[in-house]
């Protein structure tokens, strides 16, 4: 039984804040709860859209207070959806420079309203025209994409968190797999730090990406009231059931549910129409600004984050290095001790 979240079936071009009536191409299902634990605001907003550009789907978490997250994420939504009926532009470019937009709505408004200062929000955007599929996002809600031909589900975003961008790069040039390197970083006490956020800074760098999806693959978006406590093998495992999209995305809800969430949790479930046959990314991470010339780049910030990991490098590097001093010693401690038992034997 639906209780504490809602589940949204028909293909209609919807929003967290508003309802419209054209509808949509690819099949659509939405989950969303209305809050993680007892008290705790639902900062969440999401949005669809069928704009002349194409149809576009959006997911974000706010983040600042109950008031400030919740403005953050309706601002961001709002704004990426009208941005994106701009025409004139590439459709990758338009996706980042409609996350920049929502990003300098938000930034602005922070700073007019005292109340709502420090408010924030993730954003993960996916516009699918004709056979091809545009994706931007900033922080660390997900967008996945389940293959229908192998019955894979392959993570479509790298999230801008301390985890994946200081931790995991550390370990895996440690030897350690990436997976491996994953599951050692989640047990890091700044685990939910992000290192970018819709609106936190008077500038933001999205990471945009390109693909050919295939006829019946299915783009999950959601934030990390999802991903924070179901992994990718589960998700996986309920895409891959012989039932309806609707009822996927009720069973991801309810399996956040019964792990355990705490935080409020938003998905969106869109499975392609297309003719195409095979999935494959064009491109990747298109840069900040071109053919843009008024959006650029904010030194300072890009200044204080490589500042920021060199010294967790440092920090890393000096405690590794003990380590490997301790054991070295350890080692010629116990070769001395050797030498010793079997000179007394003599």
């Amino acid at each position: 039984m639906i209780r504490d979240f809602d589940i949204l079936e028909e293909s209609k071009q919807k929003s967290g804040q508003a309802d419209g009536d054209r509808p949509f191409g690819p099949d659509v299902a939405v989950a969303w709860n209305t809050g993680g634990r007892p008290g705790k605001a639902n900062e969440d907003s999401w949005g669809m859209a069928n704009t002349q550009n194409g149809y576009l789907f959006t997911v974000c978490d706010g983040m600042g207070g109950h008031a400030g997250g919740q403005e953050a994420s309706r601002i961001a939504v709002k704004t990426i959806i009208d941005f994106c009926n701009h025409d004139g532009m590439p459709l990758d470019l338009l996706l980042e420079n409609a996350i920049v937009e929502a990003n300098r709505v938000v930034f602005n408004t922070a700073k007019e309203n005292p109340e709502l200062k420090g408010m924030g929000t993730t954003a993960c955007v996916l516009l699918l025209f004709k056979d091809t599929a545009y994706v931007a996002h900033v922080g660390d809600s997900r967008i996945y994409l389940f293959c229908n031909k192998t019955q894979t589900l392959q993570r479509i975003t790298k999230d801008h968190s301390y985890v994946m961008e200081v931790l995991v790069p550390q370990y895996m040039n440690d030897g350690f797999s990436e997976d491996d390197a994953e599951k050692m970083a989640e047990t890091d006490p700044k685990k939910n730090l992000i290192m970018r956020a819709v609106g936190i800074k008077n500038m933001v760098e999205p990471t945009v990406k390109i693909f050919k999806p295939a006829k019946n693959d299915i783009f999950l978006i959601c934030t990390d009231g999802l991903t924070g406590v179901v992994n990718d093998t589960t998700i996986e495992s309920i895409l891959r059931e012989d039932i309806t999209l609707y009822e996927k995305a009720q069973k991801l809800i309810e399996t956040a549910r019964y792990y355990g969430w705490s935080d409020n949790t938003t998905l969106e479930l869109i499975q392609t129409s297309l003719s195409s046959n095979t999935t494959g990314f064009l491109n990747y991470n298109v840069k900040l600004g071109q053919q843009m010339p008024k959006v650029q780049k904010e030194k300072k910030q890009v200044a204080i984050k490589v500042n920021f990991d060199e010294e967790e490098i440092r920090k890393q590097k000096k405690r590794k290095k003990r380590l490997t001093l301790l054991i070295i010693s350890g080692i010629i401690l116990l070769s001395i001790l050797g030498t010793f038992l079997a000179i007394r034997r003599i």
